[in-house]
């Protein structure tokens, strides 16, 4: 049984939407920022990020890390959310990913201090089978690529050690981000859908980090698979 809390989200007045896109981290400043603000009605700034509100959804936008993902997406929820999805950047942290490659998550473990406040003990949490497989549909109905993938999501991405990565890999994680797992905590918490679409921006795989990820590269993959779903 949820014990409740004694402190609770207060919707944000005149965002509320059914369904929300979530981008925690935006690697190129201003080039996603300029395409939402061109479709929003209006804006809301936060003490977790800023909200959009388009025409038949909202943008939660650089909310940064799983504590920010909690604080919004508590008060979305009080305010009738039924679903969000991710759309972000991940590590890899195996050969098989490489920078520009996109995934679609399939499960997220927890590396972050939010999650268990709501499922102590809890290590692994899901996406939403019929959120995901929408998000799945659509890039194959547009010929976008993809693969699957396993990621964690951490509070301290400058502790991201030599002995913390092999750790990871025995796990079988593929990528490494910071908000993934407290945002599929949260929808199966509050009872909502929840996907995570994610571009691979850097390698640690091989124990040094590579972060050379082309401009132009990069803008192309978030117009091909990010603006889709805005």
């Amino acid at each position: 049984m949820k014990e409740k809390s004694i402190v609770r989200a207060t919707p944000f007045k005149g965002f509320n939407k059914e369904k929300i896109i979530y981008i925690p981290f935006d690697p190129v400043p201003g080039f996603l920022k300029e395409r939402i603000e061109g479709r929003a009605v209006r804006s809301l700034e936060t003490g977790a990020g800023i909200l959009y509100l388009l025409e038949d959804k909202l943008v939660l936008y650089r909310a940064i890390g799983a504590p920010a993902a909690a604080l919004g997406l508590e008060s979305l929820a009080a305010g009738g959310m039924k679903a969000v999805t991710v759309l972000s950047f991940c590590g890899s942290l195996v050969h098989r990913l490489k920078i520009g490659d996109v995934v679609s998550v399939s499960r997220a473990l927890t590396d972050e201090g939010t999650s268990p406040r709501y499922f102590a003990g809890q290590e692994v949490f899901y996406p939403s089978a019929s959120l995901k497989a929408g998000v799945e549909v659509k890039l194959r109905e547009s010929g976008l690529g993809y693969a699957e993938a396993v990621v964690v999501s951490t509070d301290a991405p400058y502790r991201e050690t030599a002995s913390w990565l092999a750790g990871m890999v025995e796990k079988d994680v593929d990528g490494v981000d910071m908000e993934t797992s407290a945002v599929f905590c949260l929808a199966r918490f509050h009872g909502f859908e929840a996907a995570a679409l994610m571009i691979v921006s850097d390698e640690l795989s091989s124990g040094t980090w590579k972060s050379r990820f082309p401009r132009k590269l990069l803008e192309q993959k978030v117009e091909d698979y990010f603006m889709p779903f805005l």
